[in-house]
């Protein structure tokens, strides 16, 4: 029976050695790439997610008023404290949220959620009302129709709101990493 030389069976044995290494090296770059991946397709995901609460919750919070509309045609948001409690409770449904406003075990959003910013914008011709609730008031302003621009860097021209949360999303290894999320949303009349 013929063997291979023990000069040869070691250089086998070391080629074998190399390739599996370097295989295991390929296996760990690929779970690396594809966890990273799946990582940031999260994030995506958890942004356009908020997004549409947003959207759909800023919509909630659009008391408009009736007597207004009907003697002038324009749509003017009332109430700034009833709209942002509508606001609070339609997001707390489109989000999943508790009373202390923490994920009730959502994929995306880990711990609490926060309203940083809830703003109404009124257009009446070329003048802008603001009013910015916060916890201590309403705080009311003026601005100019062109000149005004949301905390997003949105040009306001239409009546609307503007929301901005803040929240916690999970990292590789457990990390936490704060996010923000901020929408305008306008509120037109259609006409015919």
């Amino acid at each position: 029976m013929f063997t291979k030389p023990k000069l040869l069976q070691q250089k086998t044995d070391r080629g074998m050695a190399i390739g599996i290494s370097m295989g295991m090296m390929l296996c760990l770059f690929l779970t690396v790439l594809l966890m990273s991946q799946f990582m940031l397709r999260r994030m995506v995901l958890s942004a356009a997610y908020l997004e549409d609460a947003l959207a759909c919750s800023n919509l909630a919070g659009a008391i408009i008023d009736i007597k207004e509309y009907g003697y002038s045609h324009e749509v003017v948001l009332q109430a700034p404290d009833e709209a942002y409690n509508a606001f609070l409770s339609a997001l707390k449904t489109n989000l999943n949220l508790d009373d202390q406003m923490r994920s009730k075990g959502d994929v995306f959003i880990w711990n609490e959620i926060r309203v940083e910013e809830f703003i109404l914008y009124n257009v009446k011709g070329g003048q802008i009302e603001i009013a910015r609730f916060s916890p201590y008031g309403v705080e009311r302003r003026a601005g100019y129709l062109g000149h005004t621009f949301a905390p997003n860097g949105q040009l306001v021209e239409k009546t609307g709101i503007y929301s901005e949360v803040s929240y916690q999303i999970r990292g590789y290894f457990g990390e936490m990493y704060q996010a923000r999320k901020g929408k305008l949303v306008d509120v037109v009349a259609e006409r015919s």
